[in-house]
């Protein structure tokens, strides 16, 4: 299957590769990456659910951003969407591929790359976006551009849903990191959720498993550059998730959900 209007290099066969398998799950919801990048969830919340139902209204194509194994991508495709899902491990998407039912895949299309460096997509190609918990991986430089990219992909009227991790997020595992963003944000700090050193300010078993590198980004800091490149900010919710184990648990403050609309 080869994309269109994309990374027109990448082919990926029609046939099921069944030797590359996701790993044991490690909760009732979340399973690990292939590469190292953390677990991702199988839930679909009421906002994957809300972009579910906005994507099958569309007679263009969506994307989604980040989409690791495809739970939210098969969803929509099962629904009648059509979808473009990128990530940056091929693995995922070839899992992606294989879970997909036969039925569905002539409205599939792969899309292998880094984003936003590495992912390109013609303007006015797209009639949706989704990019759940992946743009906490970005740099300031990188999620500027990568608004600007999709913000470009979209057609007009055209919508853009965001799901971000939080600074209060994990709290039983990224307390220590509250005080330093809220002092941040009463110094007007740019950019206050850019942490590059979190396995020194969080500690223990963190060290071993998690990133040093993350950017925990609030509804402020993304309604201001959703804004600077021209998005119309509809939605910015703060909610608790509920695919998280009892342990992870905090006051509610889980992740923020953006909806935007390019005019």
């Amino acid at each position: 299957m080869k994309t269109e209007g994309a990374n027109e290099q990448y082919t990926m066969s029609d046939k099921k590769d069944n030797s590359i398998s996701m790993p044991d799950w490690i909760s009732d919801y979340f399973v690990m990456t292939l590469n190292g990048k953390g677990p991702v969830t199988a839930y679909l919340d009421q906002y994957a659910m809300e972009f579910i139902h906005y994507a099958t209204q569309q007679t263009g194509p969506v994307l989604e951003l980040g989409a690791a194994y495809g739970f939210l991508t098969i969803q929509t495709l099962k629904e009648g969407g059509t979808v473009i899902a990128n990530d940056l491990d091929p693995r995922h998407l070839q899992i992606l591929y294989n879970q997909t039912p036969a039925t569905c895949r002539n409205r599939l299309t792969l899309l292998p790359g880094e984003f936003p460096g590495n992912v390109n997509l013609s303007p006015q190609s797209i009639a949706g976006c989704y990019v759940a918990r992946m743009l906490g991986y970005l740099e300031p430089g990188e999620l500027q551009k990568g608004l600007e990219k999709i913000f470009t992909w979209l057609q007009s009227e055209k919508k853009l849903f965001i799901i971000s991790a939080i600074p209060y997020s994990f709290r039983a595992i990224f307390k220590n990191i509250v005080s330093i963003y809220e002092q941040r944000v009463n110094e007007n700090i740019e950019w206050p959720g850019y942490f590059t050193n979190l396995k020194q300010i969080v500690g223990g078993n963190y060290v071993n498993y998690g990133p040093n590198v993350h950017h925990f980004l609030d509804g402020k800091i993304l309604t201001r550059e959703l804004e600077r490149v021209g998005f119309i900010v509809e939605t910015v919710e703060v909610f608790a998730r509920k695919d998280l184990p009892e342990w992870a648990l905090g006051d509610g403050r889980d992740a923020v959900a953006v909806i935007a609309r390019k005019p």
